[in-house]
């Protein structure tokens, strides 16, 4: 019987010769030694760890490069807010905060102001306006929009009427869009004399309302019953020049088909719907005759 160390000269001997026979017949392509990752338990592939020669040790990651500018970083938390991860977006807005580069502008709040309204964090967005405001920042009529729209989703009428005041103080006079979203939000969750009250606060502002602002008007008529309203408000639509949109006449057609009123229906889906030959489509541009009830 061979002794131990004889055992041990064999053994070394007879792998140094295999590997050396290995190296000879495969002498364009021998065997590259294996590097694991400590942290996973798994080997890297060769190409990986060709082009990225950072995860050959340890598994160690190379630190995040910080965008280099304010539109990167606005980019970056519109990004993250859309997937909802409000706390990944705050730690970019404090990122900000700390380069004197890159401060947060006025575009910065309105993102996160905007997803504060709609996850209905009013006291957090009341607290990021206040920060706005520290910070020498002059809000604009779409922060007082988007502060307004998450007061009225939280039903927080209070809060809309101090958001009015802050415009008053601060200049700033509202828009169409303003308008839009309180009345929307009025026939939503209030009634429609709130509705009317903003519609006519709107035109005495000097601001013309548009097609959406007629068409939310006919459907929060038509989500109150009111078939009269809605085609008052329809008649009116079309007086000023506005031609009536997919919505406002799908909305009067269902108010006709709760009303049980089939040649109402027919006669909008045949005005509106139906293509008409050369000569025979003037009724569209001089609104429909209401059909006899």
């Amino acid at each position: 019987m061979l002794p131990r160390t004889a055992i041990s000269n064999l053994f070394h001997f007879t792998r140094f010769h295999a590997t050396s026979l290995c190296l000879r017949n495969h002498s364009t392509s021998f065997p590259v030694q294996t590097v694991t990752n400590i942290t996973t338990g798994r080997p890297y592939s060769s190409s990986s760890s060709s082009s990225r020669p950072h995860e050959r040790y340890n598994g160690y990651k190379p630190p995040r490069l910080k965008p280099k500018n304010r539109t990167i970083y606005n980019t970056f938390i519109a990004r993250v807010l859309d997937e909802g991860r409000l706390n990944k977006a705050l730690a970019l807005f404090r990122e900000m905060e700390y380069n004197l580069l890159t401060r947060p502008d006025v575009a910065t709040y309105t993102l996160i102001l905007a997803h504060l309204g709609r996850i209905g964090r009013m006291d957090k967005a009341k607290k990021m306006f206040n920060r706005m405001l520290a910070n020498k920042l002059c809000p604009d009529v779409y922060v007082f929009t988007t502060l307004i729209d998450g007061y009225m989703r939280a039903g927080d009428s209070d809060g809309t009427e101090r958001t009015f005041r802050d415009m008053a103080k601060h200049k700033v006079k509202p828009n169409a869009v303003m308008y839009n979203v309180m009345i929307y939000h009025s026939t939503r969750l209030f009634d429609m004399a709130t509705a009317i009250k903003y519609f006519r606060e709107m035109i005495s502002a000097g601001i013309k309302p548009d097609v959406w602002s007629f068409s939310m008007m006919v459907n929060g008529f038509a989500k109150h019953k009111d078939m009269d309203g809605g085609w008052r408000m329809h008649q009116e639509m079309v007086r000023q020049g506005i031609d009536p949109n997919t919505v406002a006449v799908t909305t009067l057609m269902h108010m006709h088909l709760k009303a049980k009123d089939h040649d109402g229906v027919m006669t909008l889906y045949e005005e509106f719907f139906v293509p008409k030959d050369e000569g025979q489509g003037e009724g569209r541009e001089q609104g429909i005759a209401r059909p006899q009830e």
